[in-house]
């Protein structure tokens, strides 16, 4: 600070000492309230980081959104990677957290496997798949496998957007109820939620151009393509073939989502509610994977699963 700035400053704090004597106390309290939430932060890593270190070796701990009533998760990815691990009979830990800050990439889900901390859905199951050995797709020809990626793209980004267009910029106030009732969150929770989902599904949607389309045509398209997965789903027990691969896990986790979402407002996405294909698949998937359905819906308490036996409890 040069002389001049300095002589003016004190000027100033002769002509006006009480607004100066305020402007520095709101400086001062600002500056406590940023070194208080620091401090909160840096405990809140550290303790996180104590308690990722103390976890039992050898066994995979998964950390997912917390669970919903009426099924293992209501996120896509989260919902994904636990029916995986369930289809590629892995033993594991599922942990629910609300602070994805803590995973390798800044989102749920993430795994962690004797200290080896992974992040991203498709990247964990590449990694579970090769760590484990697991044979889910072995059998599958080069053809089975390029529709398998296909499918599963489709899957995560049009159908998924899509759906998310539905709960949340066209019928936000069906995902706020959702969230008020089964989260047990209250009505300015919800909506400051749903809120901020809304903007970072238009960023994407932006990004992609699909925000630009008239909503007839863009709810043309989602429906078109609802009614291809469900085409798909008619020739046989599971997406590829006689029994489950890794691509049918994200398909699984995505019908299974919608279904739920929709039920009670079916006129939103008909095709969901009328095709026996998807009710047939959901099903068969549910007994392979998720047998213990009813007794893991809603559990928020971490606990193994064991293959073979679905031995669970909420500890």
């Amino acid at each position: 600070m040069n002389e001049g700035s300095s002589r003016a400053l004190q000027g100033m704090y002769r002509e006006h000492p009480l607004c100066c004597a305020a402007f520095a106390a709101a400086a001062c309290g600002y500056a406590m309230y940023r070194c208080t939430k620091l401090l909160q932060a840096l405990r809140k890593r550290v303790m996180t980081q104590v308690m990722l270190n103390s976890l039992e070796h050898g066994i995979v701990h998964l950390f997912i959104h917390p669970r919903w009533p009426h099924g293992p998760n209501c996120f896509l990815h989260c919902f994904k990677v636990e029916t995986f691990l369930r289809l590629a009979k892995i033993s594991y830990i599922v942990h629910f957290i609300d602070d994805p800050t803590v995973s390798p990439n800044g989102k749920l889900p993430f795994i962690l496997y004797d200290g080896v901390a992974v992040g991203d859905s498709e990247v964990i199951i590449h990694y579970l798949m090769n760590e484990f050995d697991v044979d889910l797709d072995n059998q599958l020809s080069a053809e089975s496998h390029a529709v398998g990626r296909v499918v599963t793209r489709m899957v995560e980004t049009s159908l998924n957007y899509g759906l998310q267009r539905v709960v949340l910029i066209d019928h936000p106030e069906l995902l706020e109820g959702v969230l008020e009732e089964e989260f047990t969150r209250d009505e300015e929770s919800a909506h400051k939620k749903v809120e901020g989902m809304r903007r970072t599904l238009v960023e994407v949607l932006e990004t992609t151009g699909d925000y630009r389309l008239p909503p007839l045509e863009y709810t043309r398209q989602f429906l078109q393509e609802v009614k291809c997965l469900d085409v798909l789903l008619q020739k046989s027990a599971f997406l590829l073939g006689d029994t489950p691969t890794s691509y049918d896990a994200v398909v699984y986790a995505w019908l299974h989502v919608a279904k739920t979402l929709m039920e009670g407002h079916e006129e939103l996405i008909p095709a969901l509610a009328v095709s026996e294909p998807f009710a047939s698949y959901v099903a068969r998937m549910t007994s392979a994977a998720f047998p213990d359905m009813k007794s893991i819906s809603g559990c928020n308490q971490s606990h193994r699963f064991t293959p073979h036996t679905c031995r669970q409890g909420c500890s």
